[in-house]
């Protein structure tokens, strides 16, 4: 695991708005997987 995101509702909602995603604006658990 090389990065791990924590984001709320707000950040969530941000998301959604700036890249045209439809995430549900729920607290959210990220993780970025690196490796070979």
């Amino acid at each position: 695991v090389s990065r791990v995101e924590l984001l709320d509702e707000v950040q969530v909602k941000a998301i959604n708005l700036g890249n045209g995603k439809n995430l549900p604006e729920v607290p959210t658990l990220m993780f970025e997987f690196v490796g070979t």
